[in-house]
């Protein structure tokens, strides 16, 4: 492909696999949170099914599938941490329980932040802002329900058992139930994000396209770097954004290769 340049040009700048890519400004008509899709008999496997949108069917086309981008396994990995982190803390209220019942060493961790969940939950920081408010959500009731240790083993030295055990049951149907109620919608967010779709124009037909994110809609000016390969139809080259923000890696416009097999409703 011959050496091209871009000069003025707005393109909508959208995230796959934390790498950017550019679709056209003009043949973008909007940006939306799609709704779940219905599948369809497979036929291309990026294609997702189709959506409602607003009272108008439309195909849903993933772009990292198209692309042969790995499938993001890393929602679904900590989607299986969250569920190990709560089986973690049902077990440790048991052991409490235990060790006041049978007068028993009780040797899990006091401090929230020295257990496995509170270890993890420091250091993490996810990018998205819903997921980051959600997270937000577990430190008190996280802090709370591993004060109760200190309080009920006291209790129980002193020969008040009864009151430890009562204690016990109002960690388990307080701070318990509220952290379980925590992963699991934690949980139910991570899979199932409302994922980003631009809809653009298919020879005068709307048509949804899955992104990870979008980030902005940017002018871009400079020399194009070709591309080859098996995405070569899709992609006309790559440019740098402005301002250092990385190399963004240009579509063409979706008319020109995008054919969904998809004539509408029957």
């Amino acid at each position: 492909m011959a050496q091209q340049t871009v000069a003025g040009e707005q393109y909508l700048v959208c995230v796959l696999d934390e790498q950017f890519y550019g679709l056209p400004a003009a043949a973008v008509r909007e940006v939306v949170c799609p709704p779940p899709a219905t599948a369809l008999p497979r036929r291309d496997p990026a294609m997702r099914g189709v959506i409602n949108l607003r009272g108008q069917v439309l195909p849903l086309i993933d772009l990292r599938t198209r692309l042969g981008l790995q499938a993001d396994t890393a929602l679904t990995g900590l989607a299986e941490l969250l569920t190990a982190r709560e089986e973690d803390h049902v077990r440790w209220l048991a052991a409490l329980e235990r060790a006041v019942q049978e007068g028993s060493e009780f040797t899990l961790a006091r401090d929230p932040q020295r257990c496995a969940f509170g270890q993890w939950y420091d250091q993490f920081r996810p990018r998205q802002r819903e997921l980051s408010e959600q997270m937000r959500k577990f430190d008190e009731p996280h802090r709370r329900i591993h004060g109760f240790a200190d309080r009920v083993l006291t209790m129980a030295a002193q020969g008040r058992r009864q009151t430890a055990q009562a204690l016990l049951i109002e960690a388990r149907h307080g701070a318990l139930a509220h952290l379980k109620r925590l992963f699991a919608a934690t949980r139910e967010m991570v899979l199932h994000r409302r994922e980003v779709a631009v809809v653009v124009l298919v020879s005068g037909q709307p048509c949804a396209l899955g992104v990870d994110r979008v980030e902005a809609l940017e002018e871009i000016h400079g020399e194009i770097q070709s591309v080859t390969g098996d995405h070569a139809n899709e992609l006309i080259g790559c440019v740098d954004r402005p301002h250092g923000g990385g190399l963004l890696q240009l579509f063409a416009d979706p008319a020109t290769w995008l054919q969904t097999g998809w004539s509408g409703p029957d």
